[in-house]
């Protein structure tokens, strides 16, 4: 997957580097209602889902007060 050209927006590789975990993780928690929230463009055929950085930092933020 392509990174995103906003700094502010990342791609599902750029958080799962992040969180150093495997694409297919941060795929099954986006599809388990896990994870970041997250957002998907409109392309019709291949949906692509990108993280606000501040939402992925948040998200982490909670995990450590868990």
């Amino acid at each position: 997957m392509k990174k995103t050209d906003n700094p502010d927006l990342m791609s599902t590789n750029d958080v799962a580097a992040l969180l150093g975990k495997h694409i297919g993780t941060i795929t099954m928690w986006r599809k388990n209602g896990r994870g970041p929230h997250f957002s998907l463009n409109d392309a019709p055929l291949r949906p692509r889902a990108t993280y606000k950085r501040e939402d992925v930092e948040k998200w982490m933020r909670d995990q450590e007060n868990k």
